[in-house]
């Protein structure tokens, strides 16, 4: 077994049920030496810490530790899960302002922490969040990330599964915001390297039905937060493998390719917000962005999202 000592240390900032999950998938996967939950309440650390440790001695020697916000220094990654829960019936953008007001005070202090960390930010709504990290923890932006239309676009694949493929063959991309305005370019997806107009009319009777199943499609990843929180409360263990994918990118130096969210820099005519295109992740966050060929009408809708998020960060300043 690898000696954790030769492992990263991985921080985990906020320790609701997404913090929480996040830590215990991280744990499971082994990437990290030393997890360090870091939480305000520092009983409440204590006890997530305690719990997932004694699943440790059947799996792994990954070291679980707790505190404050000190206790991300020498992380090489910190993910920040800390805010308030979206409520039934609350859009993303909605979240805004009162998870605004709690990173103001909480990033600079994690920054003055993990100065050389790459900054992973999960509270939604992550867009505006991301973005607002950049500012407050003074990192350059590409090493500050948002955890984007990950889940998102592992739901288009599921999705998918309309088609009685196995939903690793399939290749798909949500775009933009991480919430109502998302895109959900179709002409993109591939199945088993084949695009998928090519392969749908082998799937289905006719192309009514074809038309209607895409768009009921459609319409279940873009309800499927919203539908679950009103079934239970809160969305967590997808996110918290999400989290881990994006993790194991970066300290592996995958330079895979995720739609996270990252400031753009003049792509389809967007700039100065944070989105989620395809980005190459790797150690030292995003290395670079990938422009998928859109059709004018998915372009068009993927500048309208950026248009919201714009707003939405107007409106905290």
């Amino acid at each position: 077994m690898q000696s954790t000592r030769m492992l990263p240390k991985v921080a985990i900032v906020g320790v609701g049920r997404v913090g929480s999950t996040c830590a215990y998938t991280l744990m499971l996967s082994s990437l990290a030496g030393e997890i360090a939950i870091a939480n305000r309440t520092v009983d409440r650390a204590r006890g997530e810490a305690l719990d997932i440790s004694h699943g440790v001695p059947l799996l792994n020697t990954t070291s679980i530790t707790y505190g404050g916000y000190e206790c991300c220094a020498g992380a090489e990654v910190v993910v920040v899960t800390l805010g308030a829960a979206q409520k039934p019936g609350e859009t993303r953008l909605e979240l805004t302002r009162r998870n605004a007001d709690i990173f103001r005070e909480v990033i600079p202090q994690v920054a003055a922490h993990a100065p050389d960390a790459v900054l992973l930010v999960v509270s939604n709504p992550v867009d505006v969040l991301t973005y607002l990290s950049i500012g407050l923890s003074g990192f350059p932006s590409h090493r500050v990330i948002g955890s984007g239309t990950v889940l998102d676009t592992a739901r288009l694949r599921y999705e998918m599964r309309v088609l009685e493929v196995d939903c690793r063959d399939i290749e798909a991309f949500v775009l933009g915001e991480h919430g109502d305005s998302e895109v959900l370019p179709l002409g993109i997806v591939t199945v088993g390297g084949l695009r998928l107009e090519s392969v749908l009319p082998q799937f289905f009777s006719s192309e009514k039905e074809m038309k209607e199943n895409i768009e009921e499609i459609r319409q279940r990843v873009r309800r499927a937060a919203y539908e679950i929180i009103e079934c239970k409360g809160a969305t967590y263990y997808a996110i918290g493998v999400c989290v881990a994918r994006i993790v194991e990118a970066i300290l592996l130096d995958q330079r895979s390719v995720l739609t996270v969210s990252s400031l753009l820099a003049g792509e389809f005519g967007i700039q100065d917000v944070c989105l989620s295109l395809p980005c190459i992740v790797g150690r030292e966050g995003v290395l670079d962005r990938i422009e998928p060929s859109l059709s004018e009408r998915e372009a068009e809708e993927l500048r309208a999202s950026a248009e919201q998020l714009k707003q939405a960060i107007e409106q905290v300043g």
